[in-house]
């Protein structure tokens, strides 16, 4: 057994899914895509400003000769809440341990694995940091990128966490610049994305509703109407997709996981901190804070048909609540609905 598979094996008794190899050179091919985004504005607050360390896992570390990607699946659909209380709904992402926590401590323990057997030097990253994560898991041919921009594991779908470890060991590999998407004809993702942010051009991420469900300062009231029961996330164009489907693996909440994933909109409103804890401390969505939370709920009651209800909501926040996040974002959006 060499080391690549010695690693591979081990990878599989700490229940990674997959994983893949490939070089630290820098993702050159990427760097029109990224200035063209950033030229056209096309960008958001949670990517890191130089493309320069977006591109370059040497930038993470210096003597990095290798990247190991690593694939962590999540369930792809869940049954939903049907009763009569309005309800929102967490992307499945957010189901169970924050993915941050899971993937990092599965990362954590390879890097002491390749340290202990092979006296490698290793960096982790998750989600957070500068690198392009989903065109290195593609190099590594773990997968490929949809139309939807989402990444596809050929074995798992669009429902994967991704994880990478920059390391100086180096291996032999066969890297993969970009893949043919496996989507062929298909345009499901793009047909279904309520705000129109999907199109054959790619996304706009300031329509997108995964984007306007976590932005603090700027949201675009331009998809208020379109915002459906998003408390955080969007898995619309994903759920819609063939591929997913086809894979698809069923998970059945209990009653506590189903209250977190789909709570009744009113108990998000008048959440308190020591209970938004209690709820959220654990999982994905817990950084993002009850602000936001609140205020997404607060747009399905903007929407709603129930005129008496919205109306006493309203009142509640404009009068009673001493939130002025809340009322600011208010204030706007139902200027926002006069216009329309």
């Amino acid at each position: 057994m060499n080391v690549k598979e010695k690693i591979i094996e081990f990878s599989k008794s700490i229940t990674i899914d997959d994983i893949g190899f490939c070089s630290a050179k820098p993702l050159f091919s990427l760097e029109k895509l990224l200035l063209n985004r950033k030229n056209n504005k096309n960008t958001t607050e949670f990517e890191t400003p130089c493309i320069q360390k977006r591109l370059n896992p040497k930038n993470l570390m210096q003597s990095g000769k290798t990247v190991i990607i690593i694939i962590e699946k999540y369930p792809n659909y869940f049954k939903q809440i049907d009763d009569k209380n309005m309800r929102g709904t967490l992307s499945l992402c957010a189901i169970g341990e924050d993915y941050h926590i899971k993937v990092k401590n599965k990362l954590a323990k390879l890097c002491e694995m390749l340290e202990k057997n092979f006296n490698a030097n290793s960096i982790m990253e998750v989600d957070t940091g500068p690198l392009l994560e989903r065109a290195l898991a593609v190099r590594a041919n773990l997968g490929w990128i949809g139309k939807n921009n989402c990444f596809y594991s050929y074995k798992y779908g669009s429902f994967v966490f991704i994880g990478c470890i920059v390391t100086d060991m180096e291996f032999k590999v066969s890297d993969v610049e970009s893949t043919k998407p496996l989507c062929s004809k298909c345009q499901k993702c793009i047909d279904n994305c309520p705000t129109n942010a999907l199109s054959s051009n790619g996304i706009n991420l300031k329509r997108c509703l995964a984007y306007n469900t976590v932005t603090k300062n700027n949201f675009n009231f331009d998809v208020l109407k379109n915002f459906g029961n998003n408390l955080y996330g969007c898995d619309i164009c994903q759920l819609n997709c063939p591929y997913n489907s086809d894979i698809r693996e069923y998970k059945t909440a209990n009653i506590f996981e189903a209250e977190k994933i789909n709570p009744k909109i009113e108990d998000i409103l008048t959440m308190t901190k020591s209970q938004y804890q209690k709820k959220y401390k654990n999982t994905a969505i817990y950084w993002r804070g009850k602000n936001i939370l609140k205020r997404n709920a607060l747009i399905q009651v903007i929407n709603s048909p129930d005129s008496e209800y919205k109306k006493n909501v309203i009142e509640r926040i404009l009068f009673k609540e001493n939130n002025s996040y809340l009322k600011n974002f208010l204030f706007e959006a139902l200027k926002k609905v006069d216009k329309e």
